[in-house]
């Protein structure tokens, strides 16, 4: 088991030796924990910090961790969670990073309703410019997905967890890429044959462009088991729901992306040179955010998003693996094993006692000196009720069973409930539930934070299981307040 983390951590950071201590915590993997990390003399420099332990890793795991180690000192881009330095720590190995203040891009979009064009524009934008950038270097990210995309205290896009990245370039030669990886929404058609790592990416980048204006994936896997995929497939025209709602300069673009023959796929030149990437937008200049106000604004009301109905469909008895098999390539060509326990690096959300989150300046530096919006993360799915601590924890249970989600509860904490389940895409999601008496008040708060899993499915859930315990019949006459806050 990962001990507890350390009091004090000293990092070499940009050269000179700062002690940090631990304030927070970010997530945790089956190998390891994230912790947010606060410098002790000058504390709005933050940072996270990923503590693995090593001694349960095998030989392929323990190489497999080495070269993502060697990938991130080697990019060095605006729009890249930045490395900041690693340590051994007993049996521990830290990887000490950036620390993305905004947390998850995707927890601020509401199922179903997506964000606007401005937006989705500005986000797009940045992650093919942080994808051009690794590719330029000969590496492919493999896992382009929501969870991996985070926020600075300005908004802007950083891209993180290189758990799955790869070398496909070396002195300018290209090679296939035999392993399969990735999260079956975001995932190239071709991934279970030999593929080119850039190819698969740029497929990646345009279900993502999908998401941000839907506020859904397009399929649950590009397999022809797919009923939305083999419409895609079938109907090369795309007039139907939803892609006829697309603008046509999008769809044009989403055409070009999702290109199911790899060899006729746009490249990431060709994505820079269309007419949608290179529409003015407010909200850019100099490809970072010109207005982090706007920007702020903007994602709050896309998180608030309109009153869709919850999609949540109570998943069937059965274990869900890790998304698909997440091999790595041994010398870059040798399949290994897990790696996504031990390469995840979201940073979902804060769990800091009466902490206020002030700016962190490692991020990117915001081009408007008028701008003084920080955007941070926050508590993204809550309510607030009046009903009894001890009611509310079995009303929580019982329609956690109902939708058949495994879940624990501690009697040591009664106030936590750990759960897990797969979602809609028959993808994982994990998470907990806490339960808060507020001070001064007769109510309680609940919390939900996710773990794991795509950020817009877990929001899915918890609206889902809120309605639930919100229209329980046997509420015995209890006056609970049903107010969603789904912030962030």
């Amino acid at each position: 088991m990962l001990r507890q983390p350390a009091d004090r951590y000293t990092v070499n950071y940009g050269g000179t030796k700062l002690k940090f201590e631990h304030i927070g915590s970010l997530g945790e993997g089956t190998f390891g924990k994230v912790h947010l990390l606060s410098c002790v003399s000058k504390p709005d420099i933050r940072i996270a910090a990923k503590e693995i332990d090593v001694s349960r890793l095998n030989a392929q795991q323990q190489k497999n961790l080495n070269r993502e180690v060697v990938i991130l000192k080697n990019l060095n881009h605006p729009n890249i969670i930045r490395f900041v330095a690693d340590s051994e720590n007993g049996r521990n190995f830290v990887i000490f990073m950036e620390y993305a203040e905004g947390g998850e891009l995707f927890d601020r979009i509401a199922p179903d309703v997506g964000i606007d064009e401005d937006l989705a524009h500005l986000y797009f934008v940045q992650l093919v410019y942080a994808v051009e950038y690794i590719h330029s270097k000969g590496i492919c990210h493999r896992d382009l997905k929501p969870e991996n995309i985070l926020l600075d205290s300005q908004g802007n896009l950083k891209l993180t967890d290189f758990g799955l990245a790869n070398v496909f370039k070396v002195n300018g030669q290209a090679r296939l890429i035999q392993s399969p990886c990735g999260t079956p929404p975001y995932v190239a058609p071709e991934i279970y044959r030999p593929y080119q790592g850039d190819a698969v990416d740029i497929w990646s980048c345009g279900v993502i462009l999908y998401v941000l204006l839907c506020g859904n994936t397009p399929w649950d896997e590009p397999t022809v088991r797919t009923p939305e995929y083999r419409a895609f497939v079938n109907n090369p025209a795309l007039d139907f729901y939803p892609w006829n709602q697309f603008p046509p300069l999008v769809l044009s673009l989403l055409r070009g992306i999702m290109t199911i023959d790899p060899a006729k796929r746009i490249t990431i030149a060709q994505i820079m040179e269309h007419p949608w990437f290179n529409r003015p937008n407010p909200l850019i200049y100099k490809g970072a955010v010109a207005n982090s106000d706007l920007v702020a604004r903007k994602l709050l009301g896309s998180s608030d998003g309109a009153d869709s109905d919850s999609d949540f469909t109570p998943p069937i008895a059965y274990s869900q693996p890790d998304a698909l098999p997440a091999h790595i390539l041994q010398d870059l060509a040798m399949m290994a094993g897990d790696m996504r326990a031990i390469g995840s690096f979201s940073q979902p959300m804060v769990d800091i006692r009466g902490s206020s989150m002030s700016a962190s300046p490692t991020t990117q530096s915001q081009t408007s000196s008028q701008a003084q919006a920080k955007i941070t993360a926050q508590l993204l799915t809550r309510f607030f009720s009046t009903i009894s601590e001890d009611e509310l924890r079995t009303l929580i249970c019982h329609n956690l069973e109902q939708f058949l989600v495994t879940y624990k509860a501690n009697p040591t904490k009664p106030t936590k409930i750990v759960f897990h389940t797969i979602d809609k895409r028959k993808c994982p999601l994990k998470g907990e539930i806490r339960i808060q008496d507020m001070q001064r008040t007769a109510q309680r708060l609940v919390v939900f934070k996710k773990t794991k899993g795509d950020p817009i499915e877990f929001k899915r859930f918890f609206k889902a299981l809120h309605e639930a315990i919100t229209d329980r019949k046997a509420r015995r006459g209890a006056d609970e307040d049903g107010d969603l806050s789904m912030e962030g």
